[in-house]
């Protein structure tokens, strides 16, 4: 920012003057600050003004064509206050709310990080054997290592996490990934043997746990736990709060280097601190982000989640299972929702579903054209007017994403001829019905497994993780020709390696024709948000994974 030109002329003045002179300057340039929200860039840090310079107020469908109002200025910025939800254990293998995930994530460092794309990238880890094929694997660790206390990473701390998660299978959420680990075996401060019940080709998407040191796991009285990532524990204030510093400055002057954690009693407790001005990011889980985002004064960095929405075909007994085209017309309906119109903030099938299975290279028919072949083989069978009763749509009231859903469903049904009936239903009428398959069509909501597996809906006993109020349990059957599908695929999948398996054409081909005789059809994925607050300027890039990815970029007002 250009100075005024009265104090580049005048260098020598008398002392009151220069006084006078200098707090005029610095009026001057509070009011520049205020009125243009401009930024510093001298390496210094700016200058206190008692005032938060006013953000304009940016429209969050904007907010992926760039960076946030205001430039980056080439200078360390304020502390950036986070939150966690408060626990009693600070053990972050214990960790379970995606708020504390999130910041352990900036803390600690696994044996293996999943990138955004579902890539891994080696991080305490050098190599480890093929798990896909042997059941006795080696884990070679990166020489090297440290925690931030200084001591060296080895392999009797990996070994002592990975016993401690196997002994907490209820507390732990990384405990089903490694539940096929049975027995660890140091065999030299950096390398140690897991011996496998059986082979696991998804092992590596499970060694992404923090790694802490084993003396920690077996005192447990400090509350400072040092992890290897890219901040550091400092300090735990009487409230609770627990500052971050960055570990290894770089070249990059403007580094965000200071990270403030606050604990609340859960998420609403947080947003009131967001909105007292207490926090600057706020990690927001599909249903508040839906219930925010239409405040148009709020700014949001979205990324899809986890949680997804499945449609269950009943095919125990009944219509569908009676008549195939009928089957098939729903199957080519869900398929073709125009999803891209619902007013709810959706992101549809950017992981890797069944029906979403690309192969390469590929000229294999798509799941649309195989079910519009067999309802051609079908075609003098197809007779709408064969239903003896309305077919049965249900949705559990209590979620509205699921209800607007549903309506779209019934428009398309309506469109096809099909007749049909539902009603949103109470989380026990829902959980009744869906039981006892009261339904021909059941909406339900389910979690993506972390690994970037293909078949996931059906050798996994084709009953996917449910979430909220769901039960856990339903049949995965499907129309005429599944079961064959499947036991060809559950015979050739294990005999490549999951990168292969990725293009592979033939298991593709496996693929799509069991997805269109399943009775499970994936609809859509939930999207969250991270909420910034007036003193951050620029932009993350969080996904699921890492949902304070690229806050390095972030300037945070003093």
């Amino acid at each position: 920012m250009k100075q005024p030109e009265f104090l580049m002329k005048h260098q020598r003045v008398l002392p009151a003057r220069l006084l006078l002179l200098l707090l005029l300057g610095l009026l001057w340039l509070a009011a520049g600050c205020q009125s243009d929200v401009t930024v510093p860039t001298s390496s210094e840090a700016p200058a206190a003004t008692g005032t938060v310079p006013t953000q304009t107020e940016t429209d969050p469908s904007e907010l992926d064509d760039g960076p946030l109002p205001g430039d980056r200025p080439n200078q360390p910025g304020g502390t950036l206050r986070l939150w966690q939800l408060a626990t009693d254990n600070p053990n972050p293998l214990l960790a379970s709310d995606q708020s504390q995930l999130a910041v352990n994530d900036l803390i600690y460092q696994g044996l293996y990080r999943i990138e955004s794309d579902q890539s891994l990238r080696p991080q305490l880890i050098r190599e480890m054997s093929n798990p896909a094929d042997e059941t006795s694997v080696v884990i070679s660790l990166q020489p090297g290592s440290r925690f931030h206390d200084g001591t060296a990473v080895t392999s009797d701390d990996v070994a002592a996490c990975i016993q401690f998660i196997l002994d907490h299978p209820e507390q732990s959420v990384y405990a089903d990934a490694l539940a096929r680990i049975a027995s660890i075996e140091v065999e030299n401060p950096v390398r140690l043997r897991l011996e496998l019940s059986a082979p696991d080709p998804w092992l590596a998407y499970a060694l992404v746990f923090p790694v802490i040191p084993a003396d920690w796991l077996n005192q447990q009285n400090r509350p400072l736990i040092p992890g290897s990532g890219a901040y550091r524990m400092t300090t735990v204030r009487e409230d609770g709060t627990l500052e971050l510093t960055l570990d290894q400055f770089s070249f990059d002057s403007s580094e965000l280097r200071r990270i403030d954690v606050t604990p609340y009693r859960d998420l609403q407790d947080a947003l009131t601190a967001f909105a007292g001005d207490e926090l600057d990011l706020l990690l927001l889980p599909e249903p508040e982000y839906t219930r925010y985002s239409r405040r148009g004064s709020l700014r949001f960095s979205p990324f899809a989640g986890h949680d997804m929405v499945l449609a269950h075909l009943r095919t125990g007994r009944g219509s569908l299972a009676d008549y195939e085209p009928a089957f098939l017309k729903i199957k080519e309906i869900l398929l073709s929702l125009p999803i891209d119109e619902m007013e709810s903030q959706v992101i549809r099938r950017e992981f890797p579903l069944p029906s979403a299975y690309e192969v390469s290279p590929g000229d294999i028919p798509s799941m649309p054209e195989i079910i519009q072949q067999l309802l051609a083989e079908n075609e003098a069978d197809w007779n709408q007017d064969d239903f003896s009763r309305p077919l049965r749509l249900i949705w559990p009231e209590h979620d509205p994403l699921r209800h607007e859903l549903a309506e779209l469903i019934g428009i398309q049904l309506d469109l096809a001829g099909i007749n049909w009936e539902g009603q949103p239903l109470s989380a026990d009428e829902f959980n009744s019905a869906w039981i006892s398959e009261r339904y021909e069509i059941a909406l339900v909501a389910a979690r993506l497994p972390l690994q970037p597996d293909p078949s996931w809906l059906y050798l996994h006993d084709g009953r996917p993780e449910m979430t909220g109020s769901e039960p856990g349990s339903a049949p995965s059957s499907g129309i005429a020709g599944f079961d064959e599908w499947l036991a060809l695929l559950e015979t050739v999948w294990h005999q490549r390696s999951p990168e292969s398996r990725m293009a592979d054409r033939e298991q593709g081909l496996l693929l799509h024709h069991l997805s269109v005789r399943s009775a499970w059809q994936p609809l859509l994925i939930r999207e969250q948000a991270l909420l910034a607050g007036d003193r951050v300027i620029g932009s993350s890039r969080p996904n699921v994974y890492h949902p304070y990815e690229g806050i390095e970029e972030l300037w945070v007002w003093s």
